[in-house]
C-alpha cells in the first residue's frame, strides 16, 4: 500500500485556491479536489438575500467538505497511483 500526503488550500474568496490547484493538476501528480461552490443550491441566493441563504449555504458548503475529505482520506491511504492529494478548501478551514 502506498500512502500520500493530504494538502489543503486554504485562502479566502478570490485569493487564487482554485488557480493554484489548476496550476498544480498540470505541473505534478496530484489528485484534486475543487470546491464544488457550482452545485450548492444556495449559493447564488446567499448573495442576493444572504439573511435567508447565507446559512444554509455554509452548512451545505461544510457537509460537502466532510464527503470531499472522505474521499480525499481514502485515496490517500489505499493505494492512490498519486504523489499528493490536494483541496480546494478542506475541513480546517471552517
Amino acid at each position: 500500500m502506498r500512502e500520500c500526503p493530504i494538502i489543503w488550500l486554504e485562502s479566502i474568496i478570490g485569493g487564487g485556491k482554485t488557480t493554484l490547484l489548476e496550476y498544480l493538476r498540470t505541473m505534478l501528480n496530484i489528485r484534486a479536489f475543487d470546491e464544488p461552490f457550482e452545485q450548492n443550491p444556495y449559493f447564488s441566493d446567499s448573495y442576493d438575500e444572504p439573511e435567508h441563504f447565507a446559512a444554509l449555504a455554509q452548512l451545505w458548503f461544510a457537509l460537502k467538505r466532510g464527503e470531499i475529505h472522505e474521499l480525499a482520506t481514502a485515496e490517500a491511504l489505499f493505494g492512490t497511483s498519486f504523489d499528493a492529494v490536494v483541496i480546494d478548501r478542506g475541513l480546517p478551514g471552517d
